[in-house]
């Protein structure tokens, strides 16, 4: 097959060329450019590509990206949420663009370097419980998913790492990096300010009773169980439990206050045909182990999550994604309240 392969410059990718190159498919990276910062990864790409001997395709997506992805990111900040740029990226800007570009070449297939498995256009887990990625995909579209394929789904993060050193695909291996892509440094407050224009406006630290203990300079510089940073002398260690955007208030309080046995979620993304009610294991971020859920369909395309076990610092912004064993049946975006 002709397949068209997302090529970041990391090491994944380069194994994912490698291993399809050994399949005896044909290859052709394609480096997308998001943003200023991922423009510095062009060169080191072509020159992977070069090393395995590919083909190489430069993509400029940074229009595309800051108008669906980094304005976004934004929005979310100022209405009081903690956004997860990567899981909107992937269906709308990464894979769609990939997806285009392999219809208008001609191309198979596409791939990257995810660690996640797909079986008959079906999402499953990784074989790699402690890097899968499938967390970050559960919005691709049908289509998408239809013509992906992820060579190192079956494979470990160690063995990639092996591979790349044996066979020399790579020249030093860095170590994984979580931050989110435009922001190397971690800093999303002062993006926010810089990029988008959004700027201090006075507020308060509050007690679930009302209480005015400190105060702050928005509600965007804050999430869902910080602890840190607060500047709040209370005598006892307290946490973010909630915001109030409108209001512009941050509601703090015990670490007991942040756990939560319901949930609710909108913009449901469903994989496959599920009853309106069903049991599944849920994943609230990225990070964070499953648990045991009661899901709910409700109207307007939205769902009530019932979890067996109180879930702590349940953050609006961020996705549920549901599981049964390996396979994942959807998920949506984590709103504030329940039903």
């Amino acid at each position: 097959m002709k397949i068209l392969l997302g090529m970041s410059g990391g090491v994944d990718s380069t194994v994912a060329a490698y291993r399809l190159q050994g399949e005896g498919h044909t290859v052709c990276g394609v480096t997308l450019v998001m943003h200023e910062i991922g423009a510095a990864e062009v060169e080191k790409a072509a020159a992977l590509a070069e090393g395995l001997g590919i083909s190489h395709r430069v993509i400029d997506c940074r229009e595309r990206f800051a108008a669906i992805v980094q304005s976004d990111f934004a929005a979310r900040y100022a209405a009081g949420e903690t956004p997860n740029p990567c899981i909107l990226c992937n269906p709308t800007v990464k894979f769609a663009v990939l997806y285009e570009t392999m219809q208008a070449l001609g191309y198979d297939a596409i791939a990257t370097g995810h660690y996640a498995r797909m079986k008959d256009g079906q999402l499953y887990r990784a074989a790699d419980r402690d890097k899968d990625q499938s967390y970050m995909l559960y919005r691709l579209t049908e289509a998408q998913r239809q013509m992906t394929l992820f060579p190192l789904g079956d494979s470990t993060k160690t063995e990639s790492i092996a591979l790349a050193e044996a066979q020399a695909l790579y020249p030093k291996i860095p170590k994984d990096s979580m931050d989110i892509c435009f922001l190397p440094d971690g800093d999303y407050a002062a993006y926010l300010e810089r990029a988008h224009g959004m700027t201090a406006k006075a507020g308060v630290f509050q007690m679930p009773d009302g209480t005015v203990v400190g105060t702050h300079d928005g509600q965007w510089r804050y999430t869902i169980g910080q602890r840190k940073g607060l500047g709040i002398a209370c005598g006892k260690p307290i946490y973010v439990i909630a915001k109030d955007a409108a209001a512009n208030t941050v509601t703090v309080g015990a670490s007991d206050a942040l756990f939560a046995r319901n949930a609710v979620i909108r913009e449901c993304c469903w994989l496959c045909d599920l009853p309106e009610t069903f049991t599944a294991m849920a994943k609230i971020r990225y990070s964070k182990s499953e648990s045991p859920v009661t899901v709910r369909k409700l109207e307007g395309n939205r769902a009530a999550l019932a979890f067996d076990i109180p879930q702590r610092a349940v953050t609006p912004g961020q996705s549920a994604v549901l599981y049964d064993g390996d396979r994942v049946l959807g998920g949506g975006i984590l709103e504030a309240g329940a039903v």
